[in-house]
């Protein structure tokens, strides 16, 4: 027997001394551990957030290692892991995305460059539009682009759907117009086209006509020489009044409104484009603050010869 021996039973459950001896002394925190065959030995106690762990084959306290990723899996194509123990995840260049997504948060950047969205979802199913397209529900839930027509045609429905039709003699048509303020001091020289010559063997016959000088509070405009605002076919065959001397020079907002035309003539008319027109040499001039406008619309038919 030596000094520190451990009493315990022998085989035959008598007592003996064991051959193992405990440490002469311990402290607080230490661990009782197995250095070698028989021999007990007393690990210090480590530091706060150590953890015990193995090496050489007998215990010890250690520091974790934190953060450290032993490795990183997922599908070829799809991530890429850069990085080493400190990883770095991607998406992979390759990816060439999935079939469905089935819920999407707020896109705020980005170009979509995709197959047509259908107008069920909010899109037009249309991936191209030549000018003057007009799109139109061709039946429930479908969209389609309606060609643009010919000059003078007017929009209608045939078969329930929008068309370009040419107007037969007599439909009436109304067409609304806003002049501005340096439009309206240059009307001589520079008419304003409202429709185009409406072709061969016709002419506009215009039914009735309203026109307000929307006055902006500051000063009149001047009309010498008679200067006015009137409807002409080309700059020769008068088709209606839209604005008298008298209305051009007034002082607050005025209207003026013709149910039918008196004076309308066709001579030199025909084929001629409908223009607004000031048919005295003298330009309407004043308003120094150039904050009057002028508005309105007429109502006509295309008379055939």
């Amino acid at each position: 027997m030596a000094q520190g021996n451990i009493y315990i039973a022998n085989a035959s459950n008598q007592p003996s001394w064991s051959a193992a001896s405990y440490p002469a002394t311990v402290n607080a925190g230490d661990l009782i551990y197995a250095s070698a065959s028989n021999v007990l030995s007393a690990l210090a106690a480590g530091s706060d957030t150590q953890v015990l762990t193995l090496a050489g084959g007998v215990p010890t306290w250690a520091t974790p290692t934190t953060g450290t990723v032993t490795s990183v899996s997922g599908t070829a194509n799809r991530i890429t892991s850069t990085g080493g123990a400190t990883p770095v995840i991607d998406i992979s260049a390759s990816y060439v995305g999935q079939t469905s997504i089935t819920t999407l948060g707020t896109v705020t950047t980005g170009t979509w460059n995709g197959t047509a969205v259908g107008a069920t979802f909010g899109g037009t199913a249309q991936t191209t539009y030549a000018t003057g397209d007009i799109l139109y529900a061709s039946g429930v839930n479908t969209l389609a682009k309606l060609a643009a027509g010919s000059n003078t045609q007017v929009l209608t429905l045939a078969g329930g759907v929008p068309t370009w039709a040419t107007p037969g003699s007599g439909t009436l048509s109304t067409v609304n117009f806003t002049l501005t303020n340096a439009q309206i001091k240059a009307l001589h020289a520079t008419p304003i086209q409202l429709l185009p010559a409406p072709g061969a063997g016709k002419a506009y016959i215009i039914a009735s006509q309203v026109g307000k000088l929307i006055y902006g509070g500051t000063n009149a405009f001047t009309a010498g020489g008679g200067a006015a605002i009137d409807l002409y076919r080309g700059t020769t065959s008068f088709a209606g009044s839209i604005l008298s001397n008298g209305n051009m020079t007034s002082t607050s907002t005025v209207y003026h409104y013709t149910p039918g035309i008196t004076g309308d003539s066709t001579s030199g008319g025909e084929n001629a484009a409908l223009n607004l027109y000031n048919n005295s040499a003298t330009e309407i001039a004043g308003n120094a603050a150039n904050n009057n406008t002028v508005s309105g619309s007429f109502t006509y038919y295309i008379a055939t010869f």
